[in-house]
């Protein structure tokens, strides 16, 4: 019986480590998508208008970030989840979700500042 029990052990191991670096490679796409709309906002927020359309692209950057906060903070909770899953499982990945997520709240903070 032990041989049967170490087999089935082996290969609930293995599943485990197989499922783990497709969820590994899942999370560094999502956090890398997460990261680049997160440097799109922070990029077109910075413009010095200088004419009515650089202005009103600045504004329609405010608007966007604020209609999106809810679709953003699911995003961030969906990587929190995998980060922890990934962790428990003993699965090493670069956790940037903590600094992503700290610098889209300063991003949307700051543009409630500017609209109020």
């Amino acid at each position: 019986m032990a041989p049967l029990q170490e087999a089935i052990c082996k290969h609930s191991r293995d599943w485990v480590v197989k499922l783990g670096e497709y969820l590994a490679a899942s999370t560094k796409e999502l956090n890398s998508d997460f990261d680049r709309l997160v440097s799109d906002f922070e990029t077109d927020l910075h413009i010095l208008p200088r004419s009515v359309d650089e202005l009103k692209k600045v504004f329609q950057t405010v608007q966007m970030i604020q209609s999106s906060t809810i679709d953003m903070e699911g995003r961030y909770r969906d990587l929190i989840k995998r980060y922890m899953v990934l962790e428990h499982y003993s699965i090493e990945v670069n956790n940037c979700a903590n600094t992503l997520i700290k610098l889209y709240f300063k991003l949307y903070f700051k543009n409630a500042d500017i609209v109020c």
